[in-house]
């Protein structure tokens, strides 16, 4: 709703019975201004980046993993059964670091091996 309306807080208080503008608004705010102040201190160490692992097969589509995994338990499979579906899908994504995918790029190139030693 505030996509629509804006910090309108007392349009969007009307739709909700019980609260008043300023509680609209205060929440908004405490809410919000956390989960920005959280993507902004990133947790991420640039000393791991060359460790991340990235998906390589591009034919994969469709649901994420954790979607996946969410389904799963809704319909009430646990322990074994998810770990199955996990590595089911981490085997189907190939995954790679960024410089093994960049070692596999050279490799595939129609180019001599002095020449790929030089890239």
């Amino acid at each position: 709703m505030y996509n629509l309306v804006g910090e309108r807080w007392s349009l969007i208080a009307g739709r909700i019975p019980g609260r008043t503008a300023e509680e609209i608004e205060k929440y908004w705010n405490s809410r919000y201004s956390t989960i920005a102040a959280n993507l902004i201190q990133s947790n991420v160490d640039t000393r791991d980046h060359q460790f991340i692992l990235g998906v390589t097969n591009s034919n994969l589509e469709g649901k994420s993993l954790a979607t996946l995994l969410a389904e799963a338990m809704s319909a009430g499979k646990t322990g074994a059964e998810l770990q199955a579906i996990e590595d089911n899908r981490l085997s189907m994504a190939q995954l790679k670091t960024f410089s093994d995918c960049v070692i596999d790029a050279i490799k595939n190139l129609n180019i001599s091996e002095a020449e790929k030693g030089r890239k």
